[in-house]
């Protein structure tokens, strides 16, 4: 831990100290005692690792922490003290009673700023993130950089543990995801992911060295490139239809097996399935997966009567995760609607006023591998022709916003 409290009842921060005070504060020898548990507590101020202190014996505390967190935590501290914000360091908060790393008080606001270098039950975190939303505090989550994992240039594997510290604010369509690593003194910003399974994501990451970052930009939108996402996404298609049969384990085994005892086969599914949406991770099934539920489950018998929006909704609330399980991503978007207004964008069918959807043309197998290669390009080339003509731009995060 990086701080310890003395006998007078004072904060002593090592790491803040020079090398002559820190001498004089071992030689003195005076006890400290750790803020969480008030048990003896030793200085530790050698070469190698920042000043810190440690328990003297193995707790249950959970007030000690690694020299990589340790490291991280103090250059962030630091990083947003030079920028003269009112920062603290592992502030006790009453209520709710919880200590975060740092709390950053900022114009009325208390934003607290958790460094999560190691993985922890998601119990452990869910309850510090609603602790921290019913007690009205702002929360940024940063992981560690040693948690990233880099697939390409701009593709991340991101496991279920990752997928909790995907913020999304107030008043913001952009997803933000936040690593640090204390080693190259450098953050690394990746912004909405577009998963096509359930781990594999592309979008938009941006290496910065600290030095050069200021703390408002942790929320400004990246420009998103449409080109990049089609060809990402084209080479994503191709693999799903070429070994989706070879993935003989859990939830693939189960959808294997749908598509087996429906009479199909991924390698012929429609070319529609399978397209980038937004906000994919909120549901329980990889992208290719849910979308030919959808497609293949729903839409397709509905050739000859009506459904709707609110049936569709409620047919895949089981594919779902709970809300719960998202405390900080607080925009509504919802991917199956944001996939259904593609389908129609793409003039597959027609969504009226009502939320009733017709189909304007069949979805129809294709013949074989060859012929699905051909109409998944085809499809992509029209996906990325509809993002030129919307020509949409996402605007900065307003000052009103949950942190700004």
């Amino acid at each position: 831990m990086l701080q310890a409290i003395d006998e007078a009842g004072r904060n002593i921060i090592p790491a803040s100290l020079g090398r002559e005070a820190l001498k004089i504060l071992k030689k003195n020898r005076n006890p400290f005692y750790c803020p969480l548990c008030e048990k003896l507590v030793i200085l530790k101020a050698g070469k190698k690792m920042i000043p810190h202190f440690a328990h003297i014996s193995v707790n249950n505390c959970g007030g000690g922490e690694g020299s990589y967190h340790e490291t991280g935590k103090w250059m962030l501290f630091q990083w947003l003290a030079l920028q003269n914000l009112d920062v603290a360091l592992e502030a006790q908060l009453p209520e709710p009673n919880r200590r975060p790393d740092l709390l950053v008080n900022a114009g009325g606001r208390r934003i607290a700023i958790e460094y999560q270098c190691a993985k922890m039950p998601h119990e452990e975190v869910l309850a510090r993130m609603n602790d921290y939303k019913q007690g009205g505090i702002e929360q940024i989550w940063i992981l560690g950089g040693n948690r990233l994992k880099r697939l390409g240039r701009n593709i991340l594997s991101l496991d279920k543990f990752t997928q909790y510290f995907l913020h999304q604010y107030k008043k913001s369509s952009n997803e933000f995801l936040y690593f640090f690593c204390p080693n190259t003194g450098q953050f690394s910003i990746f912004q909405n992911p577009l998963f096509s399974t359930r781990r594999k994501a592309l979008g938009n990451l941006k290496f910065i060295p600290i030095s050069e970052l200021k703390f408002t930009n942790l929320f400004q939108p990246l420009n998103d490139k449409a080109e990049g996402i089609a060809q990402f996404w084209r080479r994503e298609k191709e693999l799903f239809r070429l070994s989706a049969s070879r993935r003989q384990f859990g939830k693939y085994l189960q959808f294997q097996q749908w598509l087996y005892l429906k009479g199909w086969h991924a390698e012929t599914l429609p070319a529609c399935i399978g397209l980038p949406v937004r906000n994919a991770h909120k549901m329980n099934l990889a992208t290719f997966q849910w979308q030919a539920k959808i497609v293949m489950g729903i839409l397709k018998p509905s050739m000859r009567h009506t459904v709707t929006i609110k049936f569709i909704k409620n047919a895949m609330t089981r594919f779902r995760r709970k809300e719960e399980q998202m405390p900080i991503f607080h925009n509504e978007t919802d991917p199956i609607i944001d996939y259904i207004m593609l389908l129609e964008s793409l003039g597959y069918l027609k969504v009226e006023s009502n939320g009733a959807i017709h189909l304007k043309n069949p979805i129809e197998l294709t013949k074989n591998v060859e012929h699905s290669l051909q109409e998944d390009k085809l499809i992509m080339d029209k996906w990325l022709r509809l993002q030129a003509m919307s020509n949409q731009k996402r605007s900065m995060i307003p000052a009103n916003s949950a942190i700004l």
